[in-house]
């Protein structure tokens, strides 16, 4: 169980202070390699990633030193605009993609697979001005990828406790599901679930209970978001492959792929908000959304997906 706290540092200034109680619990060897694994993401330097400017264990439970971000997350951000029927534009969710894909490949390439991918470990930072909910994202948004406490080396130990798993279910690979050893490209799994959820307003899978949810995840293949492209639908079909093997290598070549085949393409500043008002399916301008959607004939598709 992880708490975060904000506090002021003498020599960073505001930070935000990560406490994982129960993590070790007194186990020598999970101690040896939290502070091997802390050592890893402390050397960490990318405009996507947040910055960890210190660790310690105190009393068997460890804590990290990082910097402090004021933006929500994209969690917080997807949800506010599912709650008022609109979601991202296609320019933005290129953008963010891009970005952390950059920071992925970044941390694959130093060794490192997080294994907890989701927009709620996502925050958006904006240099321009504060991010708010309800409020278009500025067009110089990054989102920076955070919490990093279930990261392990590639070079160690994957396989979790027989019948256990670790991650969080709704982004969760099917190998990671099954409890089995995992690489980068579980998190390539999580970023294309999502990838999928900022395009389609929700997230592939659904279930009542934790079991179901990993069921599906190994099982079902994602149902396919109505207003895409075929070659789009495939791009989404490839990276949410059951078969490690059968995804995307890398975040990059994801985001590489997605870029040309999005659709509309046109530039990010005309592109605020898609709406499910809306009688197309792709995405309008909110000024086109509002003049067409009084006229829109009865049989047209007002459901944005």
């Amino acid at each position: 169980m992880a708490e975060v706290y904000s506090g002021r540092h003498e020599s960073y200034g505001e930070v935000a202070v990560k406490v994982m109680r129960g993590l070790l619990e007194r186990d020598s060897d999970q101690l040896a390699r939290f502070q091997r694994e802390a050592e890893v993401i402390e050397e960490l330097r990318h405009p996507n990633i947040v910055q960890m400017f210190d660790y310690a264990v105190i009393d068997e439970t460890p804590y990290l030193v990082m910097e402090y971000i004021p933006g929500p997350s994209l969690a917080a951000y997807l949800k506010s605009l599912h709650d008022h029927g609109q979601q991202l534009p296609i320019g933005m969710v290129a953008q963010i993609l891009q970005s952390m894909a950059s920071a992925l490949d970044y941390a694959h390439d130093k060794g490192l697979v997080h294994r907890d991918i989701k927009p709620a470990n996502v925050l958006l930072r904006s240099q321009s001005e504060i991010v708010e909910l309800n409020k278009p994202l500025p067009r110089d948004v990054q989102p920076v990828l955070t919490d990093f406490g279930l990261v392990r080396l590639l070079d160690s130990t994957m396989h979790t406790t027989a019948g256990s798993v670790s991650g969080t279910p709704t982004y969760m690979s099917p190998e990671q599901a099954r409890g089995e050893k995992v690489d980068k490209r579980t998190d390539i799994y999580s970023l294309g679930i999502m990838l999928y959820e900022m395009l389609a307003g929700t997230v592939p899978f659904q279930a009542d209970t934790t079991f179901g949810m990993l069921m599906k995840q190994i099982n079902e293949p994602p149902p396919p978001i109505r207003g895409i492209s075929a070659d789009l639908q495939i791009l989404l079909d490839r990276a949410l492959a059951k078969d490690p093997a059968h995804r995307y290598q890398s975040a990059g070549d994801l985001a590489g792929e997605f870029i040309p085949r999005r659709t509309p393409p046109e530039p990010l500043a005309s592109y605020w908000y898609r709406s499910r008002d809306c009688p197309n399916p792709r995405i309008h301008p909110l000024s086109i959304c509002s003049s067409k959607r009084d006229n829109q004939h009865s049989n047209a598709d007002t459901s944005g997906s």
